[in-house]
């Protein structure tokens, strides 16, 4: 491979796309040139040069609408996916609601962030000490062991009325 071409599959490996594969000799000299001067100086793009760029990378790996194609089929692959989970969602069995006055009811994106999430983002752990405090808000009584419920920042003195500012 190529210095040249090295550049290249940096630059298509910076963009997030599966690497194609890429032959500078497909550019001409200043084509070559202007596309390791953008990529040099690639997180201060604009989105002229950046569009500059992706048709660049795009002739050296022998399609310059390279980039529009794959982003035309990641937003066609977002809309299946869309289209899959509603469906899914429509399929889904209507379960019995075992609520009573004072229960709570997550919404159905707590746990797609349980289920999406990587690198422990969103943890079984981090929802219930959502419904924690959620319940001591709703409740207006502390779970947490010798700790009372104020309902408000404990380190902030309340307000009196000889605190405040004429």
């Amino acid at each position: 491979m190529e210095a040249d071409d090295v550049v290249f599959a940096e630059v298509v490996a910076t963009l997030y796309f599966d690497e194609p594969e890429l032959n500078g000799s497909r550019l001409t000299g200043a084509q070559a040139k202007e596309t390791i001067a953008l990529s040099h100086r690639f997180a201060e793009l604009s989105p002229a040069e950046r569009e500059q760029l992706e048709r660049l990378v795009g002739i050296a790996a022998g399609d310059e609408q390279l980039f529009a194609k794959r982003r035309e089929h990641a937003a066609a692959k977002q809309k299946i996916d869309t289209l899959t989970e509603e469906a899914r969602m429509a399929s889904v069995p209507v379960r019995p609601m075992y609520e009573e006055p004072g229960s709570m009811t997550l919404p159905v994106f707590v746990f797609k962030w349980l289920a999406t999430a990587k690198d422990a983002e969103w943890t079984v752990a981090d929802t219930g000490a959502l419904v924690a405090v959620l319940g001591m808000f709703h409740s207006r009584k502390s779970l947490i062991p010798r700790r009372p419920f104020r309902g408000r920042c404990a380190r902030r003195p309340p307000r009196t009325s000889s605190s405040h500012a004429p």
